[in-house]
């Protein structure tokens, strides 16, 4: 096969063809994306006065060329952290107080299923006194915040 602007010839043997597109999977239709709940319960957070800091954690592995594989995070943490000021006695004392969020929303209802690791982690939250939500949306977020009695 001859190349007229280059001026060489490629040999059709190790010429190789770009691969065909791959062909796109179907995925379920969800209520919400998980991304997009993700945001819409940071901005909550965020806009709320008595938020002191918000993180959004993130767990997961990343393969390089090299064959090099990095994992982050720890398995089932939740998928935001944050410090929130719990007012006692009257509003008359503030203290910041960890919040453990896990937004859940992979299956077509809407709500999704923790896995034995976030299971754990929640089980551990729970026994150390820490608030943990698994929440499907930003209006469950405030709605449990509320319940758990930290101020809207």
């Amino acid at each position: 096969m001859k190349n007229e602007r280059a001026g060489f010839t490629v040999d059709p043997l190790f010429h190789d063809d770009p691969p065909p597109p791959k062909k796109r999977r179907r995925r379920t239709p969800k209520k919400d994306s998980e991304a997009a709940v993700l945001r819409e319960c940071l901005i909550h957070l965020k806009k709320r006065h008595d938020t002191v800091f918000t993180e959004r954690r993130n767990t997961g592995a990343v393969a390089f060329e090299g064959g090099e594989f990095i994992r982050f995070g720890s398995p089932g943490a939740a998928d935001i952290w944050c410090l929130i000021h719990q007012y006692i006695v009257r509003g008359v004392v503030n203290i910041p107080v960890l919040v453990h969020i896990e937004i859940e929303c992979k299956k077509r209802d809407g709500k999704g299923k923790l896995s034995s690791a976030q299971q754990a982690f929640k089980q551990f939250c729970e026994k150390s006194g820490i608030p943990y939500f698994v929440v499907t949306s930003a209006e469950d977020l405030a709605e449990q915040l509320k319940k758990a009695g930290f101020l809207p």
